[in-house]
């Protein structure tokens, strides 16, 4: 049976069901931050000189999230109401409209000369939050941070951000490429953690397997251990009342002895494999492994190896 075990898909559906649990709290966690980050924007927005468009867009944003947040706040405790599909949707409609409130908030400030500000700053966290948090399919967090990326570069075009001295002073646009760098970097790297961890997963459910089947040859070793001092007594009891001769000659007893030792020697089997499969549960990568060294094994000894049902 081992070898028709399909671990993958066990592990498959397990690593589903983490992924849609982390990707629906990834969706929290983002609408509050985007309720945390536009509420404080639109402070910023009323107690500077900028217009004042900016704080009613921002504040608009942050209702939009708030609206997000209370929507999924108990979703927690029935995930089984929300397929995978539907929260990579809510991640990305709850980023999406970040892309206008971003260049209107440039595009009103890109024609303020007498107002120094320092571009990007939201972007920047925009960058930092799809690093960090599941959307559900890496791939969306990369076409939403490329189009980060093609965004800030048609804003520095657009508004000729590099003529600007104080732009120029703040490390501008450089600070920007490090974070895209940094953050593509983190999301490539979050990828491949995720499926070591997922192989790691794979080699903890077969540890478990292999260690079941080590305690499972010890138990029957044990169970059939004194069955077997029984018959043997039994048989050697007979023995002594019906003569050697009839013993000899009685092929029920025969049946019964030869019985008795095939039964010692599948004894003797669990003996040598039980603690020889504990000793190898680290080093065995796959059920197919564990199964050919128990035939061989078995073979070794005269007995029929296992089918697989």
């Amino acid at each position: 049976m081992l070898d028709t075990l399909d671990l993958d898909r066990i592990v498959d559906r397990l690593s589903r069901s983490r992924l849609k649990v982390e990707s629906l709290f990834s969706a929290l966690v983002l609408s509050g931050i985007v309720v945390v980050g536009a509420s404080f924007a639109t402070l910023v927005d009323l107690r500077g000189r900028f217009p004042v468009f900016n704080a009613v867009l921002d504040l608009a944003f942050a209702f939009y999230a708030a609206c997000f947040f209370v929507y999924l706040l108990p979703q927690r405790k029935r995930l089984k109401s929300l397929s995978q599909k539907q929260i990579t949707r809510l991640f990305i409609f709850l980023t999406l409209p970040y892309f206008p409130v971003s260049w209107t908030s440039h595009y009103n400030l890109g024609y303020s000369q007498d107002i120094p500000w320092i571009p990007f700053t939201g972007i920047k966290l925009a960058f930092l939050c799809q690093t960090v948090l599941k959307s559900g399919d890496r791939r969306v967090n990369g076409v939403l941070m490329c189009g980060f990326a093609i965004e800030s570069v048609i804003l520095w075009r657009h508004f000729n951000y590099g003529a600007r001295e104080y732009i120029q002073l703040a490390g501008e646009p450089w600070y920007t490429i490090l974070f895209v760098i940094v953050s593509v970097s983190l999301l490539i790297y979050q990828d491949k953690m995720d499926q070591i961890q997922r192989e790691l997963f794979i080699a903890r459910i077969k540890a478990h397997i292999y260690e079941s089947i080590a305690h499972l040859f010890a138990s029957l070793k044990d169970r059939s251990n004194t069955p077997l001092q029984t018959i043997e007594i039994s048989i050697y009891l007979l023995s002594q009342e019906m003569g050697k001769d009839k013993a000899e000659n009685s092929r029920p007893l025969q049946r019964i002895s030869t019985a008795a030792r095939q039964l010692k020697e599948l004894n003797e089997t669990f003996d040598s494999l039980g603690p020889e499969i504990i000793s190898e549960i680290a080093s065995l990568e796959s059920p197919e492994q564990l199964l050919k060294k128990i035939r061989n094994n078995l073979k070794s000894t005269g007995e029929n190896p296992p089918t697989s049902t």
